[in-house]
């Protein structure tokens, strides 16, 4: 009796042999797996990207609905600046004039809050990531926002010009209804973590050595993933290896589309590929010798 109740506890054990090929089957699973969950993972932060865009371009079209056609300021959209040094006085979104606050310009500000919320100025895959290059402007702390206004499109329409004493004159307020091509016009983009220039609005302008563009397009949707050293030792590079890479767009109609990087991020500044992306539908512009910026 005591033997068969042996030979029954024998039988229900596992041998070795099939715990091994239990491990390996649950190996295999989880590797053919993982990559799909790491994409879907990838695809939901993109949705919850689009719907950021979409809230805050939003925020924008409400905010001109309530001044007369006119965009918030390409940089108090964001954050305001203290008039006696042009230093950021609240790097932070609760400072913009999205939330509602007080502006040099505009000291009486505005009684709503077209943002709702500063959740809606970040990108799930930013991991917050900035860098300041040796020599180049120094990007905005803390690293509160992922998105950037489109300034050039202003620049190009003859709006935005400098500053007076300290105070934006009227003219840094855009009318939203502006751009010949609105659905083809951005209104924002996501700006690369390591962007020379991460300030809230995208120049797209050389640096001082007239070699490297300040502004790039990020590729942290579908990109590869790059090494921090890597992007130090030339973030302009990683961008331009990058052929996968995607970055959220919003337009001056209100829609918002992924877009492609690499042939932005490839193309220097002053090549009208990145002019005819942001500012659609207008002639390049011109040197002072009267032919275009990229020599055509």
């Amino acid at each position: 009796m005591r033997r068969n109740t042996q030979d029954r506890q024998n039988r229900l054990a596992f041998t070795l042999i099939e715990v091994l090929v239990v491990v390996a089957i649950i190996a295999l699973l989880i590797s053919i797996l993982l990559p799909s969950l790491a994409k879907a993972r990838d695809q939901a932060r993109k949705v919850v990207c689009m719907n950021h865009q979409k809230q805050l371009a939003n925020a924008n079209y409400y905010y001109s609905a309530d001044h007369r056609g006119r965009l918030p300021h390409f940089d108090y959209w964001l954050y305001t600046r203290d008039s006696s040094t042009g230093l950021p006085a609240g790097a932070v979104p609760e400072c913009g004039q999205l939330f509602g606050l007080k502006t040099p310009d505009r000291p009486r500000g505005h009684a709503r809050n077209y943002a709702a919320t500063a959740q809606i100025y970040l990108c799930p895959s930013d991991k917050g990531h900035r860098w300041d290059p040796p020599g180049r402007a120094v990007a905005l702390r803390p690293p509160t926002f992922s998105y950037t206004r489109n300034k050039y499109v202003m620049n190009r329409l003859g709006f935005a010009p400098s500053d007076q004493g300290g105070i934006e004159i009227a003219a840094n307020y855009f009318p939203i209804n502006k751009p010949k091509r609105p659905a083809d016009t951005p209104l924002l983009l996501e700006e690369y973590e390591y962007s020379p220039m991460n300030d809230g609005h995208f120049v797209n302008e050389l640096d001082s050595g007239g070699q490297n563009s300040l502004d790039y397009l990020t590729t942290r949707h579908g990109g590869r993933e790059v090494a921090t050293a890597e992007k130090i030792a030339d973030f302009a590079k990683p961008l331009q290896n990058d052929s996968a890479g995607q970055a959220m767009v919003s337009f001056h109609d209100m829609h918002v589309a992924s877009y492609r990087s690499v042939r932005f991020n490839t193309a220097r500044a002053d090549d009208p590929v990145r002019h005819h992306f942001l500012a659609p539908g207008m002639p390049l512009p011109t040197t002072t010798t009267g032919t275009t910026a990229a020599g055509k």
